[in-house]
């Protein structure tokens, strides 16, 4: 039983994570600082890597919502006990919403070399994976208040959401313009495999002053898949039939293909870097700017009107109102002659939302684009640095403050030590090596949030990259001869 209660104990924390990994950004010599800014110091004469997923793999996840330990404890008797106002307690009082972000980023192939001394070339095939939901934080307050604190109040309690997954195809160059200034931009071909998102959420809960809670908004939810995998629908659907809006039966090899020969978009990277005097320096980029259309060719992107239904008994005035349950009616579930799910059935709450099948022919998901703006101080082997990072997903903004450190031993071996804060998350010690020998192959580890592998109960934010590619080393210019005089 111990094991289980750990196992559950670790995929809970892992779950409930946050999102910001940027460590290797620090490294010196690991050419993948350039996924975070296009103008970034490169120190190799060329580099490749043909190895998918092992080339490089980056993992990120987390949450502002909570930790365990926010909402477990124990007592004076060392009984735990629950605590459900710490579900809501690292959200600000600005936000209305808190967020649970996964991503993935990971090469399949990537290639670049020196034309000349001040042209670097790049080329790189990646798949991404962003999603983020946003939680509204009324749902955490009901659910710790109860009713009664919030008399009259409408609040929100239905979900944002952004999922995407695409493969990215870039081609970038990298340009010295002097000895203190670099500039670097990147062209991308984005193709879709999956996405959705719910971009209008209005859904709103009151509880009147005689009790009656009364339900009342819309949502519009648009969800893309490959095509075959998503059945029409005529006319309207319950909330609890959903499931038949799928058909994973008809998955095979040619269904991705097909979606992505059918969902195209496009975006770009640029960046710069500075040298500023007394080994001062700036970087700035703004990377993963893009979109991708979405078709609705053979019905593989559709879009979804949640609404109250207007033929529901409880319907009033383009409301749903509940006055509550009598004794009689819920009686039977305790005495066990019926289930709760039976309970929801017979009073209709489970067809209380419809959903309705729009005519939108096509739409357009942006990616998540993410601005930096580092300050540096860079001495021989040593470098400290100070980073702003923004996070830009839909209308909603992610910021987050990182301090960091590089060491660079013969550039052979590069270690990176950072702190990270982001809304909600402190606890963000991040740590990384590469290692370099000869500048013919790098393998390189690093997490965000050290923290995590020791405290996991205490944390909600933790992300691991992690990879291995080979490199040409710069060619040095031969040393002329001095011919002796005759």
């Amino acid at each position: 039983m111990k094991s289980f209660r750990f196992f559950y104990t670790i995929l809970f924390s892992f779950v409930l994570l946050q999102t910001n990994a940027q460590t290797v950004n620090f490294f010196k010599d690991n050419i993948y600082n350039l996924n975070y800014n296009p103008a970034s110091e490169i120190t190799v004469g060329a580099h490749f890597s043909l190895i998918p997923v092992i080339s490089n793999l980056d993992i990120m996840a987390g949450t502002n919502i909570l930790t365990y330990n926010d909402i477990v404890s124990r007592d004076k008797q060392g009984n735990k006990v629950i605590d459900p106002k710490g579900a809501f307690s690292r959200i600000s009082k600005s936000s209305s919403y808190g967020e649970i972000t996964c991503n993935l980023n990971t090469e399949l192939l990537g290639f670049g070399f020196k034309i000349n001394p001040k042209l670097y070339f790049l080329f790189s095939s990646r798949l991404r994976m962003e999603n983020t939901l946003f939680i509204p934080k009324g749902l955490f307050q009901l659910a710790s208040d109860g009713n009664i604190e919030h008399i009259g109040e409408e609040m929100t309690i239905f979900p944002l959401a952004s999922v995407l997954t695409y493969l990215d195809h870039s081609i970038g160059l990298q340009y010295k313009l002097n000895d203190k200034i670099t500039v670097g931009a990147r062209g991308k071909l984005l193709m879709g495999v999956c996405g959705a998102n719910i971009k209008e959420s209005e859904f709103m809960l009151m509880t009147d002053s005689e009790w009656n809670l009364h339900l009342k908004g819309s949502a519009l939810a648009n969800l893309y898949l490959p095509k075959g995998l998503i059945n029409a629908i005529s006319g309207n659907i319950y909330l609890t039939e959903i499931g038949s809006l799928f058909d994973f039966q008809n998955f095979d090899g040619n269904t991705i293909f097909n979606s992505l020969a059918s969902s195209w978009g496009g975006g770009f990277d640029v960046g710069a870097d500075i040298k500023l005097p007394l080994n001062f320096g700036i970087k700035a980029s703004l990377i993963d700017m893009g979109w991708i259309k979405w078709n609705r060719n053979q019905q593989g992107a559709v879009s979804y009107r949640m609404d109250i239904n207007p033929n529901h008994p409880l319907y009033q005035d383009g409301e749903l109102i509940f006055s509550g349950l009598s004794l009689n009616e819920i009686s039977p579930v305790f005495s066990g002659d019926k289930t709760i799910s039976q309970l929801i059935k017979e009073l209709g709450l489970d067809s209380a939302l419809v959903f309705t099948e729009t005519a939108a022919e096509s739409y357009v998901m942006s990616t998540h684009p993410k601005l930096f703006l580092e300050g540096y101080y860079q001495l021989k082997n040593h470098k400290f640095s100070a980073l702003m990072r923004m996070d830009f997903i839909g209308e909603k903004t992610l910021p987050s403050f990182t301090l960091a450190y590089n060491l660079n031993v013969k550039k052979w071996f590069d270690l990176a030590l950072c702190y990270s804060m982001a809304k909600g998350s402190y606890r963000n010690l991040g740590m990384g090596f590469s290692f370099n020998p000869g500048n013919l192959f790098h393998f390189y580890v690093a997490t965000d949030n050290l923290f995590m592998f020791f405290f996991p109960l205490a944390n909600n934010y933790v992300n691991i990259q992690t990879g291995l590619f080979f490199s040409v080393p710069v060619k040095k210019p031969k040393k002329q001869t001095e011919v002796p005089a005759p």
